[in-house]
C-alpha cells in the first residue's frame, strides 16, 4: 500500500473521502430498500419524530467504514486487527438482529461481552497501564481483562444510549473520531489515524440524511450507535495505550482523563441518567426522557440546535482537557469535566427549565393585564 501513497496525509485524505462517498451513495439505496420492505421505526409517545423513518444506517456506515478501511490500511503494522473485525462484526450482527426483530438487554450485552473479550485476549487490545490514576501504574493481566471489557461495555451503551435525537450521536461521534485521528496522525500512529478518519468520514454523510434529508431520512439504528461505541471503545484503549511511551510525538500525560473529556457527552450522560434512575428504584436500563438531549429539548430547543450546543460543549471540554492535562493530575482533571458538565448541561437546564414551569403555573396578579398575564402552555416535544 506504501507503494501507491508517498505521502501518510494523502492516505488518511483519501480514507476520509472514500468513507464519505460510500456512505453517502449508500443511504438513499437503503432508505429505497428499507421502505419497500417497512423496516421503519414508528413514532411513539417518548420518541422524537412524527413520521415513519428507516433505522438501517449503520449498514451504510458499516459498509462505508470497511471498505475504506481495508483499502487504505496497511493490516502488516496493526496487530490483531482481525479479532477488531470481528468484533465489529459481532456488533453489526448484534445491531441488526435488534433493529429488524428486536433483541433483550441481556443478549445484547452477552454478545458485546464476547466480542470485547475476542478484542482484548485474542487482538492484545486491552489497558495495561491506569497513567498514575489514583496511584495506579501497571495492572496485572486479570485487571486488564475486566477494565477493558468494562470500560467498552459502558462506551458502547453509551453512544447506544444518546442515539435519542437528530445528528446527536453521530455529531459526537465525528468530534470524537476527529480528535482521535488527529490526534494519532501528529504522534505518527498512522493506521489508527485511518481508522478514525474512515469513522468520521463515514458519520459526517450520515448526519446530512440524519439531520438535514427529508426523503431519504434516516436513523442509524441500534446497527450504527452500537457499531460507533465499539470502535470508540478500541480508539480509546489505543489512545491509552500509545501514551504510555511519554517519548512519542505530542504524548498525553493525563491520558485517562483526556479521554474521558474527548467522550464527555455520552459518558456524563449515561452516569447522570443511570444515577436518576438508581435513585428512584427504578431500573437503570429502563427508557425515559431523562436524557440531556430532552432536557434541552424541553427548554424550545429543536433536534439541531441541541445537538449543536452538546456537541459544541463536549468540543469545549476536549480542548480544556487537551490545554489542562499537562499541569493537572488524571483525577482532578476528570472531576473538573464532571463538575462543569454537571453544571453548565444538568444543574443550569433543570433551573431554567422549572423557573419556566413554575411561571406558566402563577395565577396572574390582580388588575394585571389579561394579555399579558396569560399563562404559557409547558413547552413539549413530539
Amino acid at each position: 500500500m506504501e507503494i501507491f501513497f508517498t505521502s501518510e496525509s494523502l492516505r488518511i485524505l483519501l480514507t476520509l473521502l472514500m468513507a464519505f462517498l460510500i456512505c453517502f451513495f449508500s443511504v438513499p439505496m437503503v432508505v429505497k430498500a428499507a421502505r419497500e420492505k417497512k423496516l421503519v421505526d414508528e413514532p411513539t409517545e417518548r420518541g422524537s419524530h412524527s413520521r415513519s423513518v428507516p433505522t438501517l444506517g449503520g449498514v451504510a456506515i458499516f459498509a462505508s467504514l470497511m471498505i475504506s478501511s481495508l483499502i487504505f490500511l496497511n493490516i502488516y503494522k496493526f496487530p490483531g486487527l482481525q479479532y477488531t473485525i470481528v468484533g465489529l462484526i459481532i456488533i453489526f450482527m448484534l445491531g441488526i438482529k435488534d433493529d429488524l426483530l428486536v433483541l433483550s438487554p441481556w443478549k445484547k450485552l452477552v454478545g458485546q461481552l464476547v466480542a470485547a473479550y475476542l478484542v482484548i485476549d485474542f487482538g492484545n487490545t486491552g489497558f495495561t497501564n491506569l497513567h498514575g490514576f489514583a496511584s495506579i501504574h501497571e495492572l496485572p493481566s486479570n485487571a486488564t481483562l475486566f477494565l477493558s471489557m468494562f470500560v467498552m461495555v459502558v462506551i458502547i451503551n453509551a453512544f447506544n444510549l444518546i442515539d435519542g435525537i437528530d445528528g446527536l450521536a453521530a455529531g459526537t461521534g465525528i468530534l470524537s473520531s476527529l480528535t482521535f485521528g488527529v490526534w494519532f496522525y501528529m504522534s505518527q500512529t498512522y493506521e489508527m489515524a485511518v481508522i478514525s478518519f474512515a469513522m468520521a468520514g463515514s458519520l459526517i454523510a450520515f448526519f446530512i440524511y440524519n439531520v438535514f434529508g427529508h426523503h431519504n431520512k434516516i436513523f442509524m439504528g441500534d446497527t450504527g450507535s452500537l457499531m460507533l461505541g465499539f470502535l470508540m471503545s478500541v480508539l480509546v484503549i489505543q489512545f491509552n495505550e500509545i501514551n504510555i511511551n511519554v517519548m512519542i510525538p505530542y504524548a498525553v500525560k493525563s491520558a485517562p482523563a483526556v479521554s474521558v473529556a474527548i467522550l464527555a457527552i455520552p459518558l456524563f450522560d449515561t452516569l447522570r441518567v443511570f444515577t436518576i434512575r438508581v435513585m428512584h428504584r427504578q431500573s437503570p436500563f429502563r427508557a425515559d426522557r431523562r436524557h440531556l438531549h430532552h432536557r434541552l429539548l424541553d427548554l424550545g430547543l429543536n433536534h439541531l440546535q441541541a445537538t449543536g450546543v452538546l456537541v459544541a460543549a463536549n468540543g469545549l471540554f476536549i480542548a480544556a482537557a487537551f490545554f489542562l492535562q499537562a499541569v493537572l493530575s488524571n483525577v482532578i482533571l476528570v472531576v473538573f469535566v464532571l463538575f462543569a458538565m454537571a453544571v453548565g448541561l444538568s444543574i443550569i437546564p433543570t433551573w431554567i427549565y422549572r423557573r419556566r414551569l413554575n411561571r406558566a403555573t402563577l395565577p396572574p396578579m390582580p388588575g394585571a393585564n389579561p394579555i399579558l398575564t396569560q399563562k404559557a402552555e409547558p413547552v413539549s416535544v413530539n
